[in-house]
């Protein structure tokens, strides 16, 4: 996993990363890791992949708003226990 700022950077990007084996990119854990050291806190990344940068194929909205409701099961179980 790759946590970057640059995920809609124009051209193939993430060539370089994925001969690295990296297998997806998002753009928010880096920063939630950076405020929760800033700030004593505790912090968990749960990460659902929606679209492949190598066959360009895209998860649609639909898909998204209702197909990571296990994703987000979880993460409630997780901040209850």
């Amino acid at each position: 996993m790759l946590s970057t700022d640059t995920f809609h950077a124009a051209g193939a990007w993430w060539e370089r990363w994925a001969a690295h084996g990296v297998l997806a990119a998002e753009m928010e854990t880096a920063a939630l890791y950076t405020l929760a050291a800033r700030h004593g806190a505790r912090a968990l990344a749960i990460l659902t992949a929606s679209d492949n940068l190598v066959t360009n194929t895209h998860t649609s909205a639909e898909e998204r708003q209702t197909g990571f409701g296990a994703m987000a099961e979880l993460a409630l179980q997780l901040v209850a226990e």
